[in-house]
């Protein structure tokens, strides 16, 4: 799990569409995400370090009748002893097939560079928890436009830029799984931007809020983003 939660940020802001709450702008890119955290068993992971520990924890908490069952834990990334899997549960909610592939298809690429590579973390240890916390707010109040904690000592980096650095590091097992199109696809949201991006544009253009139900809703139908006006105006230079 702790391999991917240097990773957790990028990928709750790849996913943002939740800017509105009841039709009003949160200022967030990710509303839904403040949502999720308001029980105390979700959002970031508690510490941590072996399969004991879990074991552990979760006997206190359902002593405690904190939870009744592992499944109770919402916690951002949780292991799921039942299938033999890590769940990743961090997204918001993608309003597109073409997103929500693109996504996957990193995830999937992270989970065999980390395998293959499980002497990364001797290098690049777990983030402390105030880095944890507060890149994950930065990725919801800003989503993609986020700068991004990279150090103990506060420094930081665009996350387009370690974007660019994590996708040049995986760039063989892309390529080994034929995932360049997922790949360049989310490069393109830096400058199309995710589904939060596109909703605040409408509103910003003069939109009503119904309007941006219907291009979401166009989206779903279409399975890809598509640009507003003004969006595919500056892409196309006019």
């Amino acid at each position: 799990m702790i391999f991917f939660e240097h990773f957790l940020p990028h990928l709750l802001a790849f996913s943002s569409s939740s800017p509105f709450w009841q039709g009003l702008d949160t200022g967030l890119h990710s509303s839904r995400a403040t949502i999720s955290e308001a029980l105390p068993t979700s959002a970031l992971l508690y510490t941590i370090n072996s399969w004991s520990d879990l074991s552990d924890l979760v006997d206190k908490l359902v002593k405690s009748k904190t939870i009744t069952h592992l499944k109770d834990l919402h916690w951002d990334i949780r292991p799921s002893p039942g299938y033999g899997t890590l769940e990743i549960r961090i997204f918001d909610m993608p309003s597109n097939a073409q997103d929500i592939a693109a996504i996957a298809a990193l995830v999937h690429t992270l989970a065999i560079w980390f395998s293959r590579n499980g002497d990364w973390l001797a290098q690049v240890p777990k983030p402390a928890m105030w880095m944890a916390r507060e890149n994950k707010w930065r990725a919801m109040r800003y989503g993609l436009e986020a700068q991004i904690i990279k150090s103990t000592e506060g420094e930081t980096l665009s996350l387009r830029d370690d974007c660019n650095r994590l996708f040049d590091r995986v760039g063989p097992i892309i390529r080994e799984f034929g995932y360049q199109d997922y790949f360049v696809h989310l490069e393109r949201l830096f400058d199309l931007g995710t589904s939060s991006d596109r909703q605040r544009k409408i509103m910003e253009q003069g939109g009503t809020f119904e309007e941006v139900i219907r291009h979401s809703i166009r989206e779903l139908a279409e399975g890809t983003p598509i640009p507003t006006i003004q969006q595919a105006e500056q892409l196309t230079g006019n």
